[in-house]
């Protein structure tokens, strides 16, 4: 049931996809007691098979993978590989902090995840610029929330396979009221206040209440557009142009959502090489 209040109901930034795979275990789930199992039993997380901050020849990788959140939830990463946007600030900071540190990379492998949270961490992303050369290499997807988090990055690089985009928003509401009446149950909503029980799933979802949840969508899609427009230094219709659609490869360097092709092996490669970081470190920014 938490994890169900923090995917319904609400404004998300994921990829429908990614969406409808949460969605149909939560469905089968809904009504029952999950244990958590123990450490031994739990599948891998996002964070284990990649270290977090990892001092490469001066350069730190910070993984950005799996459902994004704003805080770290252990039953988020056991069933879905959870990153939040807490420790991917926590190891940001620390990668500016160290002087021996000459550049940092977001390694996106992430269908998106939760608003809350998200922009306050790109926006610290994006005036972080001319600190440290920020990159983000798209490992192989970043949609939505991830991409939102890649744009801040002073430069997006993917293979040929890599995909970016999904800028859009996502908003469910669950109506189980027929599932109730099948099962014999009933539920009297008593309540103070005209909106306390617009999103309750045992009813159909109102006309008011739909306006309600379409306005913050719309509000939040524009914020996100906003955002990537001037993180990507291009007009915000070309953004809105892509209508929440996947990019991947040359397509999305093409429009201006990312900057080359290359591969996770090649950027790594280049970027301890001093001359790139010395270059990057010269490249205008975009502010």
């Amino acid at each position: 049931m938490q994890v169900a209040g923090r995917i319904l109901n609400k404004p998300l930034l994921i990829h429908s996809d990614s969406l409808n795979t949460v969605l149909s275990i939560l469905n089968g789930h809904i009504d029952l007691q999950i244990p958590i199992p123990g450490k031994q039993a739990a599948l891998p997380s996002s964070m284990s098979d990649r270290s977090c901050v990892m001092p490469q020849n001066g350069v730190a990788v910070i993984p950005v993978t799996g459902i994004l959140s704003n805080r770290q939830d252990d039953f988020m990463d056991w069933m879905f590989g959870d990153t939040s946007y807490e420790s991917i600030r926590e190891q940001f900071q620390t990668a500016l902090a160290d002087p021996s540190i000459g550049a940092i990379v977001f390694d996106m492998d992430s269908p998106g995840g939760e608003v809350s949270g998200c922009f306050d961490l790109v926006d610290e992303i994006f005036n972080a610029r001319g600190v440290k050369p920020i990159s983000a290499i798209v490992n192989e997807m970043a949609y939505s929330a991830a991409y939102a988090i890649a744009s801040a990055a002073d430069q997006v690089f993917l293979p040929r396979t890599g995909g970016v985009g999904s800028v859009g928003v996502n908003c469910m509401h669950m109506d189980q009221s027929q599932y109730d009446a099948n099962v014999g149950v009933k539920y009297t909503p008593i309540i103070a206040g005209a909106h306390k029980a617009d999103f309750s799933p045992h009813a159909p979802l109102s006309t008011d209440a739909q306006q309600l949840a379409q306005d913050e969508t719309n509000r939040i899609y524009d914020l996100f557009v906003k955002t990537v427009a001037r993180n990507r230094g291009i007009d915000p219709q070309v953004v809105r142009d892509t209508q929440a659609g996947l990019l991947f490869g040359k397509n999305a360097v093409d429009i201006g959502m990312a900057d080359s092709v290359m591969s996770y092996q090649e950027l790594l490669a280049d970027l301890q090489k001093k001359d790139l970081i010395d270059r990057v470190k010269n490249t205008p920014r975009i502010k």
